[in-house]
């Protein structure tokens, strides 16, 4: 496992996993939302996404993210920001400092468990002995719109939006086990 690597946001979402009207229809019962414009609902939504990212790890719709590494390690790589949809490339500098894009025949990708290894009889190829040496950019998350997040995803946001709109300028108090819902959606690597 690779214990130091470098995370850079290529293309942020284009969707967000829930509309402002969804807040209103799960808010409808009391008043909470009655008196927020589509703007300010959008921002909370964003906010309660950025922390249940943050808690969890994951993407919840496709984003596109480069990881950065100062070379191979001598066999796997595991991805962070599960759930993994695909590789775009893997790029790295070789011995004379000159960029290459592996080959897809030259790894395998597990997108179950989000890890590239060399393909089968082959090792990575050599770096320079540089700072980023390698460039993996990948796409995770559950798919393309707000409708390919898992329900019980797009609930817990709703929850975390209620408990921002219902405790603001204060201390928030989300429900006990919101979060933890979240992060039982993807326990790890088995």
């Amino acid at each position: 496992m690779i214990e130091c690597y470098g995370l850079k946001l290529i293309t942020a979402p284009t969707e967000l996993p829930v509309s402002a009207g969804d807040v209103r229809i799960w808010g409808r019962n009391s008043s909470v939302t009655g008196e927020w414009s589509e703007a300010v609902l959008e921002d909370r939504i964003k906010a309660a996404v950025e922390l249940a990212e943050k808690f969890t790890g994951l993407s919840f719709i496709h984003q596109t993210w480069s990881m950065f590494l100062d070379g191979f390690p001598s066999w796997e790589i595991e991805l962070p920001k599960p759930p993994w949809h695909s590789i775009t490339w893997v790029k790295y500098y070789d011995t004379n400092d000159v960029q290459q894009t592996l080959a897809t025949s030259g790894y395998i990708f597990d997108a179950v468990q989000g890890r590239l290894t060399p393909a089968l009889n082959a090792s990575w190829p050599a770096t320079a002995v540089k700072n980023n040496a390698v460039d993996i950019k990948f796409v995770s998350g559950f798919g393309a719109s707000g409708s390919d997040c898992p329900a019980q995803v797009r609930e817990c946001l709703l929850e975390i939006v209620e408990d921002r709109l219902k405790n603001r300028g204060g201390m928030f108090k989300i429900a006990p086990g919101t979060l933890e819902k979240l992060q039982s959606l993807w326990t790890g690597r088995i």
